[in-house]
């Protein structure tokens, strides 16, 4: 009786899974295709580079200083493989693999391509996501839980599926979500704010999350060395930066690039799982960062934003009061028009 439950069983799997794939196998086989590592060197192959005709590479020294007629030419929003939506998209190239390109230097892409500016830029931000900092750097210990070691598998390995089953996870799409309300309203929504336990590979801490704290301070310190390392006054400028990125139900976003001047930066890169809105994001920098020290915000993925950027009420329903636009005033004078 108990092997005839167990094939009936078997059945049932077999069938379920003949089911799903009948619905949506091919478009799991299409992406499979599209984004595996092993079909790389095949589409690879299928280019023809030299149907490509490329622009010689600009050498010229820089002009002289004219902070009224000069146009410099940068990059402020770049991801490495410190980030998880980079890694699953399949980057492998890190933070000095991006400074070199924006140099000048030829560089194979993860896609097998040869990339080369035909001009170095003038300046660079490297903005991973700050909300990652330290959440790889016990990866290789010894001895960790399963969850731990799922959280490392995921940090760290290319599959495109897993964005799209992390994006299902958190609701979807934001269509329609707020058609009822004139384009540009926030309506005022209480909600908390993750903090460092809500990360896994954090969660089994018996220190409230100070470990992932201190271990966020350590990966900040390196992208502020590799930063002054690279840069290059009056040639090459360098920004230490960061992407302060708080997620939204429903696959919406409010994120914003950090950009820091001076020698004398914090020491700690304030993220959503530190403060639980912008307004506190610009209190918190600008306590920590004084004297030779300066820094602006620029929102990033405004048409994903539900018009959170011009609301006058923060992403967990707090009013802006005077002081509060006078923060944002001083310190968001731009905006991204275009990624």
């Amino acid at each position: 009786m108990l092997k005839k439950i167990l094939l009936v069983i078997l059945l049932l799997l077999l069938g379920g899974a003949a089911y799903l794939w009948f619905i949506g196998g091919d478009d799991l086989y299409e992406l499979y295709d599209a984004t595996s590592p092993a079909t790389v060197d095949r589409d690879y192959a299928l280019q023809d580079d030299s149907r490509v005709t490329l622009p010689p590479l600009e050498t010229a020294p820089p002009p002289a200083a004219n902070p009224l007629k000069n146009v410099y030419w940068g990059e402020l929003h770049v991801h490495t493989v410190e980030s998880l939506d980079a890694v699953l998209f399949g980057t492998t190239l890190g933070i000095e693999d991006a400074y070199l390109y924006a140099r000048g230097k030829a560089l194979r892409s993860d896609g097998g391509e040869l990339m080369q500016l035909s001009r170095p830029l003038d300046f660079v931000a490297i903005t991973d996501h700050a909300e990652g900092f330290g959440t790889r750097v016990r990866c290789n210990d010894e001895g960790l839980p399963l969850a731990q070691r799922f959280h490392c598998w995921m940090m760290t390995t290319p599959n495109v599926t897993t964005f799209i089953l992390l994006a299902a996870m958190a609701g979807g799409s934001d269509e329609g979500l707020v058609s009822n309300m004139p384009a540009g309203v926030y309506e005022r929504t209480e909600r908390v704010a993750p903090a460092y336990t809500d990360v896994p590979i954090c969660a089994q801490d018996e220190d409230g999350g100070a470990r992932c704290l201190a271990d966020s301070a350590k990966d900040w310190q390196r992208y502020r060395e590799l930063a002054d390392r690279y840069n290059e006054p009056g040639v090459f400028t360098t920004f230490a930066a960061y992407e302060f990125s708080p997620a939204l139900p429903r696959s919406g976003k409010h994120h914003r690039n950090v950009i820091f001047n001076g020698s004398a930066l914090p020491e700690h890169a304030v993220s959503s799982l530190d403060v639980p809105n912008a307004v506190e994001l610009w209190r918190e920098l600008e306590r920590n960062c004084s004297e030779d020290c300066d820094f602006l915000t620029i929102p990033h993925n405004m048409n994903k934003a539900w018009g959170l950027f011009y609301s006058p009420y923060t992403w967990d329903g707090q009013a802006y009061d005077e002081e509060a636009w006078h923060l944002r005033k001083r310190y968001e004078p731009l905006a991204e028009i275009y990624q």
